[in-house]
C-alpha cells in the first residue's frame, strides 16, 4: 500500500499464532525492524514497522480471546477508498463496507 502515510505509534499484540500473525501484518506492508526473544516469557517478540506505525508482536501460550485485551487498531490513512480497494484486492477479510 503506496497511496497513504500511515499515522500510529506503538501497540503491543500478543498472539497464539506468531507466524501467522507476522505473515498477516506482511500482507500490509509492514517489515520486520527487530526480532528477540522474550528472556522472562521464553517467546519470541518482534517489532514490525510501516511508515510511522510501529506493532510488537509476541507470542504467548494462551490469550484471553476477549475485547479489550486488543479490540481494534485504529490506522490513519489519508484516502481510506484506495486502501479499502488494495486490502480487497489482496483478500484482507473486511468487516464493514465503507460505502
Amino acid at each position: 500500500m503506496t497511496s497513504s502515510e500511515y499515522c500510529l505509534r506503538h501497540v503491543g499484540i500478543p498472539t497464539v499464532k506468531y507466524s501467522e500473525t507476522i505473515a498477516f501484518y506482511e500482507k500490509l506492508g509492514f517489515l520486520k525492524t527487530y526480532e528477540t526473544m522474550n528472556n522472562g516469557a521464553g517467546r519470541p517478540v518482534v517489532f514490525m514497522s510501516r511508515d510511522k506505525v510501529v506493532f510488537e508482536v509476541y507470542e504467548v501460550a494462551e490469550s484471553t480471546m476477549a475485547a479489550g485485551a486488543i479490540d481494534h487498531i485504529a490506522i490513519a490513512v489519508s484516502d481510506v477508498t484506495v486502501i479499502y480497494k488494495e486490502l480487497c484486492e489482496k483478500g484482507i477479510p473486511i468487516l464493514e463496507d465503507i460505502t
